[in-house]
């Protein structure tokens, strides 16, 4: 059913100085030339950019007119067919890949397409771990799967085969691949886990464009990834020790959970700074600290303070405390390199 509806308003056409373009604005008015009579003399804004006012003068008037009749239309509900079934079951499927600055990858599952980007810095990372598994003869496609999950942080089952098929492992497949990550998930090394990708969805255009997502699914598969903690002592502690046999279980695993009952919590003390410190990731707690400079305190893990203060770089700030003193007693019989890997997770 259609009915009409009608408003005492007149259209007039004003023609923009600056752009030359024309826009209309809606007056109530009975006829043209009162609504023509209304607008002279006032300021508008041209709604083209860079947007500007501009006084209405005779010049700029083009045409006046009463405007097409609104409509009021009342539809009943549509009912749109269900899509096919083969459709919301469809797999996904890997449409392409390309390895110019990181890795590019194109994932398909039915009519939908979504681009995926690795960037440089972790297919760089990806890289250095599998050249201390090859060089330790330990390239095997499973290790190829945890370094890219260290290195990136998660990924699904077609995403892990189509960046490991232009990264050396031509042998590997979704079922290859899939089959892996059942193992390492039954095995306690893997879960599913959210991670963060860089999306661009197709068609581009207004709907191409790049975004970063945190999602624990890509296109109906679900996300693998390891432990946080555990990605960050792998990376750390290769820089330390570059020939680390990182694919090992139990260097992979997490800890087993501590119960809070006898979990014993950080100890922290405070130094003076002596020399100037870089940003440190201490072992004990996984925070960040620094960079400090000569003459500034700060409130350190313990074991971290300790270290600092017999390298050299500080000093107690409350030497006569007690748990100073202990620490002292603790790590006075240890090398101070064993104290360094205890210390911090950065290269110092």
């Amino acid at each position: 059913m259609q009915t009409e509806t009608s408003d005492p308003k007149i259209e007039v056409f004003i023609r923009c100085p600056t752009h030359q373009k024309d826009f209309s604005i809606l007056l109530e008015a009975s006829t043209s030339e009162e609504a023509i009579a209304k607008i002279l003399g006032k300021t508008v804004e041209c709604p083209y950019k860079p947007f500007h006012k501009f006084i209405v003068t005779y010049e700029h008037i083009v045409a006046a007119r009463v405007p097409p009749k609104l409509k009021e239309l009342v539809t009943a509900p549509v009912k749109a067919p269900k899509p096919p079934l083969a459709e919301i079951e469809a797999p996904t499927v890997l449409a392409s890949t390309t390895r110019i600055d990181g890795v590019a990858m194109k994932l398909q599952r039915g009519r939908e397409t979504l681009g995926i980007t690795i960037p440089q810095s972790e297919a760089e990372t990806f890289e250095r771990l599998m050249k201390t598994a090859r060089a330790a003869g330990q390239a095997t496609l499973i290790n190829g799967i945890l370094a890219f999950l260290i290195a990136h942080g998660g990924g699904t089952k077609t995403m892990i085969t189509g960046f490991l098929q232009v990264s050396g492992f031509p042998e590997a497949t979704p079922s290859s691949v899939g089959e892996a990550l059942s193992r390492l998930a039954s095995e306690g090394i893997i879960y599913k886990y959210p991670a963060t990708f860089i999306f661009t969805r197709y068609p581009l255009g207004i709907y191409g464009r790049r975004e970063k997502i945190i999602t624990s699914e890509v296109l109906g598969e679900p996300v693998y990834g390891i432990s946080e903690a555990t990605r960050i002592r792998i990376l750390e502690r290769l820089k330390l020790e570059p020939h680390l046999p990182w694919w090992k279980t139990e260097t992979l695993k997490p800890p087993p959970p501590t119960l809070p009952a006898i979990k014993k919590p950080v100890e922290y003390e405070w130094i003076k700074i002596i020399k100037p410190i870089p940003k440190l990731r201490a072992e004990e707690d996984f925070k960040q600290y620094g960079p400090y400079t000569p003459e500034e305190t700060a409130k350190l893990p313990i074991a971290l303070a300790y270290f600092l203060v017999h390298k050299g770089y500080a000093e107690w700030l409350n030497p006569r405390k007690e748990t100073v003193k202990q620490a002292e007693e603790i790590f006075k019989f240890q090398p101070i390199e064993k104290i360094k890997r205890q210390a911090t997770l950065t290269e110092f």
